[in-house]
């Protein structure tokens, strides 16, 4: 009669359990990575398009091409749910609610123009929104014949020139 090799299996055993705890470990200790790209409607790029975590102080801008990544650590990507918006001037504001988990997800936008919500832009010092009349100094005014004189390839490229100081 012969006897059970036992000891094989549990050579065997010890390995799958050790893979499982080393994979789990491994993805604990890894970080939330967002990537995606942010579009027009017609699927044109929009370059320098903000990409916002709610409630955190994680954001990211859109390079040329309309893509970005955001990065979130290992201690900040145990499954909450976040909130993701993406913004553009003269387009409406997309928000999604995701769940931050570690690895690699995609996000991608596409932004519908709102030539409404393009009233003027306050561009000050501090770090929220102002109105125009709350303000304590004096505010430049550049409106849409100026920008319509002297296109630019950019938001930020039609607004140089037109404001004493302003440099991008």
């Amino acid at each position: 009669m012969r006897a059970p090799r036992s000891g094989s299996l549990l050579v065997g055993s010890v390995a799958a359990v050790f893979a499982l705890l080393t994979a789990s470990s491994l993805a604990a200790q890894q970080g939330a990575v967002i990537t995606g790209r942010v579009t027009t409607e017609q699927g044109e790029p929009l370059g320098g398009a903000s990409i916002v975590v709610g409630n955190t102080n994680l954001g990211a801008v859109t390079a040329a091409n309309g893509t970005y990544t955001i990065t979130i650590g290992a201690d900040a990507a145990r499954g909450q749910e976040v909130v993701l918006t993406a913004r553009y001037i003269g387009r409406k504001p997309v928000s999604r609610t995701i769940t931050i988990a570690p690895g690699e997800q995609e996000q991608n936008f596409q932004l519908a123009s709102d030539p409404l919500r393009l009233d003027e832009v306050v561009v000050t010092g501090v770090g929220e929104a102002t109105a125009r009349k709350k303000l304590s100094f004096t505010v430049g005014v550049v409106n849409d014949s100026q920008l319509h004189a002297v296109p630019g390839s950019s938001a930020l490229v039609a607004l140089e020139g037109k404001v004493a100081a302003v440099r991008l």
